[in-house]
């Protein structure tokens, strides 16, 4: 149930009163948002690789490589 706690949908997230602040949300496929959240501070990036309730999104081709390339730089571990 804690993947509940990274969602930006009020719906999942809301009936459980759950609401970390130290978690921030991204725009799919935004690598430039995604440079802009990861620091050395971050300990990791959650990706969900095909959005649940946004449709059948699909990321722009070579967003999962450059994620994984600024987790590399900021030491943050991707999953």
């Amino acid at each position: 149930m804690y993947f509940l706690l990274a969602t930006g949908d009020p719906s999942f997230k809301d009936p459980f009163l759950w609401n970390l602040p130290e978690f921030k949300q991204v725009p799919f496929g935004d690598a430039e948002a995604m440079r802009k959240a990861v620091n050395k501070e971050v300990s990791s990036v959650i990706l969900e690789t095909i959005p649940a309730t946004g449709g059948v999104l699909i990321a722009p081709e070579g967003y999962f490589s450059k994620v994984r390339e600024i987790c590399d730089e900021n030491g943050t571990f991707p999953f």
